[in-house]
């Protein structure tokens, strides 16, 4: 089945290899650090996005606040399955 847009590829994914490691985060570039499945991923997203929907409309821009991480990477899916523009942004030092 076609899909049109990266929600639609992330739960075709999530149904079909649901166990297959969707994004790896390397903490130095070489070292595996952690791990995302398809299925992790659309779950985390609907999560995310459940929580974002009574705040935003469709179209509106989320600032996605994230270290570099996979929370990141929930993070950006979660606003897009919401119908929601992520707006990418380095959150400020903890001092």
């Amino acid at each position: 089945m076609p899909v049109s847009t990266l929600v639609e590829m992330l739960a075709a994914r999530s149904r079909e290899h649901p166990e297959k490691v969707a994004y790896r985060f390397l903490t130095d570039g070489e070292l595996q650090a952690e791990t995302l499945t398809y299925a992790e991923l659309e779950a985390g997203a609907r999560r995310v996005a459940a929580s974002l929907r009574p705040h935003v409309a469709a179209g509106d821009r989320a600032l996605l606040l994230h270290a570099p991480g996979l929370d990141y990477i929930t993070g950006l899916f979660g606003c897009l399955c919401a119908g929601a523009g992520a707006v990418p942004a380095i959150p400020p030092p903890n001092n």
